[in-house]
């Protein structure tokens, strides 16, 4: 069953249309999600420059099963050569749908992003390299790739750098986030970034091993981490 994860495919081709074509939103719930960031800066407009990005992978389950479900903070940094209304990622997703479109983020297409990124002196993006990196570990497949991978950010809307708290409503998680996750075949679900122990919390998610500091990868490094159970049964 993928009524969930269908209807959330759904929901973003047609918002992020709407917005493509300089279509006005309709779906209230999106304004109090992106109200959620709390501080963010008044001359930061990303909103009104670039699609929002809730999710990379194959949500709908079209060209393969994801085997690994992680979850970010928003998707970072954008250019206005891909995703603006005029970028090249834009073009694709309006011929091809959102949900449907598999070329529009830095790990699908990295000749577009690292074209833009080094114009700007910058190199690939640590966050998805360091995720596929995560993923072949876990699923113990030097072969997995960003197919094997589907990724839900906390905040769909981009930003260069986060400069205060992200805390969206329960209910819009659980509608956006948690209730598509619960239908992959996934027993795990990796988050990362601080954020999302203040969201467990929040949910009230069962706490199966407290927050604590594990090693990182330097003897003077560590993680701060811990494990939650979701509504879903899965692992959090």
């Amino acid at each position: 069953m993928r009524m969930q994860r269908n209807a959330l495919s759904d929901f973003w081709d047609a918002e992020i249309d709407a917005w493509l074509r300089n279509r006005q939103r309709v779906n209230p719930m999106l304004d109090r999600w992106f109200q959620s960031y709390n501080n963010r800066p008044t001359e930061e407009r990303s909103e009104v420059i670039f699609y929002p990005d809730p999710f990379v992978g194959d949500v709908r389950g079209l060209r393969k099963e994801p085997r690994i479900a992680t979850l970010g903070i928003n998707p970072g940094e954008a250019y206005p050569e891909l995703q603006s209304r005029d970028g090249t990622w834009s073009d694709r997703i309006l011929e091809l749908g959102y949900s449907r479109c598999f070329c529009r983020s830095p790990a699908e297409d990295p000749e577009s992003w690292l074209r833009e990124r080094r114009r700007r002196g910058k190199h690939q993006s640590p966050f998805w390299s360091r995720l596929v990196k995560f993923a072949q570990r876990w699923l113990d497949d030097p072969s997995a790739g960003v197919a094997d991978i589907v990724n839900f950010e906390l905040y769909p809307w981009h930003s260069g750098k986060v400069h205060g708290s992200i805390a969206p409503a329960s209910d819009i998680i659980h509608k956006y986030v948690f209730g598509p996750l619960s239908e992959f075949a996934t027993n795990h679900v990796f988050a990362f970034g601080a954020p999302w122990f203040d969201l467990a919390n929040a949910m009230g998610l069962a706490v199966i091993k407290p927050a604590g500091q594990i090693p990182g990868s330097s003897p003077k490094s560590h993680w701060t981490a811990g494990t939650y159970e979701m509504p879903s049964r899965q692992i959090l």
